[in-house]
């Protein structure tokens, strides 16, 4: 895995996402809002998409729906600051088949260990 496109509304989690992915070496994409990563979903290949759950407009379960139609065999991971029981317990996580749940606030080592059990 090498491309990874990354989706959240809130500008420091971008920054640090984006900042400890590189230095992880992959190469990363990021985006603000559903539908500008829809967009840039469907003019490049990405090994891995992270998207926030609460995004702007479309939000982060429809997102994933979108990216789905496009390309149903997408790695996926949902990041969130909702907390695991509300996650758990939604049956949107088990229908859109996301891969792992990146809890906010997160830790390099979370994000490595992550990113490494997809490869």
């Amino acid at each position: 895995m090498k491309r990874i496109l990354i989706v959240d509304d809130e500008r420091i989690v971008l920054e640090v996402l984006e900042k400890m992915i590189s230095q992880l070496g992959y190469h990363t994409t990021v985006s603000e809002t559903g539908t500008d990563a829809l967009q840039k979903f469907k003019r490049k290949t990405f090994d891995l998409v992270m998207v926030d759950l609460l995004l702007p407009g479309i939000s982060g379960w429809d997102l994933i729906q979108k990216l789905r139609k496009y390309k149903p065999e997408q790695k996926i991971v949902l990041v969130t600051g909702m907390g695991s029981d509300y996650i758990f317990n939604e049956h949107k996580f088990n229908e859109n088949n996301v891969e792992d749940v990146l809890l906010k606030p997160f830790t390099f080592n979370k994000l490595r260990s992550v990113l490494e059990s997809l490869n």
